[in-house]
């Protein structure tokens, strides 16, 4: 229990994060950021499909209607009496901090007995530069479903080992996708739904019998239906601009060439190399006044360091012998790689598998981003595998300085977590002043979404 405090401790920090990114009178606001400067009015909107916010209205049947949850917290926080900013540093903390949390119990419950790994993993998995990128927009409706998916693929593994009944799983992920529900972006869906297709194949694979076929269709069914149920507020809105106009506003955008076009131009750097480097970021190779991915394309440091992820991501391959772990680590390899394709998008050496998806697979188009839809399933896998590493290797370091050096033991633990913290943090040292938010430097026209609001506003 003094280990779980630990962590959770620890997660809860680096949450904190958000409090050095806005100095001063700055706000977050600007580009695609979404954040309205009256969130209690922004909320009430959002209660119609039909808005009164521009000229004599627009429909917004299809404009994330499903973001309730998230615009909620912001009118709560608005209504209890938080000034603007004071409000955005605390939804920020909360949504830095729910993915750590979320990824946290999933590790903790699937590996129970490892020191390291359910903390590294939720370090990994709430700071990355993929999540970096979205938090230069605070990409709540990319948050939400990320946060979700270490609950659902948990609910989802314990069903298949027949830890949860039937009712219990589809309730408990039913209620997780009502609430962190993406805001309504169905694009989004696109790493749950590999996370969650390559469970249910491998789960077939692996135990090949009638029952788990038969565990794959009811969990399907019944998580789909109470999903529907709970998010028929927005999804059927949605449903009817899909089925009326989403194919009209496809062909004014090129049809599935012109999605196609688009995620090429995007995947200039998702090569394999960068993405399983923990790059492949579209901004780092497409903007030349990019704040801070020079260092990282040029620094010969920061270039071996990144090679780091995939050693550690794929060493488990290697290492692990146990065979529960061995189910679970190879599942999460898959998971990686199969993310890692679609996240490429037509640019890796299988661009032209995703060519032929993109091209001819009905609605597809919708996915017309392959980097920001999919990656955030890899990192998914990334966080488990290379916490499962840094788990081994300190606990390797434990028994050598133990029987080697005297020493307060105790103390180990705590010391190499400090010390993975520390070093994680100082790789990924723009969340610790927030540089990131300065998407431009280019001279006399820099770009940031951190702003000052004038008072007479």
């Amino acid at each position: 229990m003094r280990r779980i405090f630990f962590h959770l401790s620890i997660i809860l920090l680096v949450s904190l994060l958000p409090i050095l990114w806005l100095p001063g009178d700055k706000i977050l606001a600007g580009h695609d950021a979404g954040i309205a400067l009256d969130p209690i009015v922004h909320f009430l909107d959002r209660l119609s499909v039909w808005s009164q916010r521009l000229g004599i209205g627009t429909d917004q049947s299809f404009g994330l209607l499903g973001a309730l949850f998230i615009h909620g917290i912001e009118a709560l926080l608005t209504w209890v009496g938080f000034s603007f900013k004071q409000q955005q540093i605390i939804q920020f903390i909360f949504w830095l901090a729910l993915p750590g949390f979320t990824m946290y119990f999933l590790a903790r419950n699937l590996w129970s007995s490892k020191k390291y790994l359910p903390l590294v993993a939720a370090v990994i998995y709430m700071l990355n530069y993929y999540l970096i990128q979205a938090w230069f927009v605070a990409e709540r409706t990319k948050f939400s479903i990320y946060a979700a998916l270490p609950l659902v693929m948990y609910f989802a593994i314990s069903y298949f080992n027949r830890k949860m009944s039937l009712l219990t799983t589809v309730v408990l992920t039913g209620i997780t996708l009502g609430i962190l529900n993406g805001g309504g972006s169905f694009p989004l869906y696109g790493g749950l739904i590999i996370a969650l297709g390559i469970l249910f194949i491998y789960q077939n694979l692996v135990v090949l019998n009638r029952d788990t076929l038969i565990r794959t269709i009811f969990f399907s069914i019944g998580v789909s239906i109470l999903y529907v149920l709970l998010n028929a507020y927005w999804i059927f809105s949605y449903v009817y601009y899909i089925f009326g106009f989403f194919s009209r506003d496809l062909a004014l955008a090129g049809g599935p060439e012109g999605a196609l076009s688009w995620t090429t131009y995007l995947s200039k750097g998702s090569t394999f190399i960068n993405l399983f480097r923990g790059q492949g970021i579209p901004d780092w190779y497409l903007n030349t006044y990019h704040p801070f991915a020079k260092d990282f394309l040029t620094n010969p440091f920061l270039i071996l360091g990144s090679f780091l992820f995939p050693i550690l991501a794929y060493l488990p391959l290697l290492i692990v012998k146990d065979k529960k772990d061995r189910f679970y680590i190879y599942l999460f390899a898959l998971i990686s790689l199969v993310a890692l394709i679609f996240a490429s998008g037509p640019r890796s050496q299988l661009g032209a598998f995703y060519e032929i998806i993109a091209r001819y697979v009905p609605g597809f188009a919708i996915f017309r981003s392959a980097f920001y839809k999919f990656n955030y399933s890899f990192w998914f896998a990334y966080a488990l595998l290379i916490g499962f590493s840094l788990d081994f290797i300190f606990s390797k370091l434990e028994t050598i300085i133990k029987t080697k050096k005297r020493i307060i033991v105790s103390l180990l633990p705590g010391i190499f977590t400090v010390l993975f913290v520390v070093v994680y943090l100082l790789y990924h040292y723009p969340v610790l002043n927030g540089v990131f938010l300065d998407y431009s430097n280019e001279p006399g026209k820099e770009l940031t979404t951190r702003i000052s609001i004038p008072n007479y506003v």
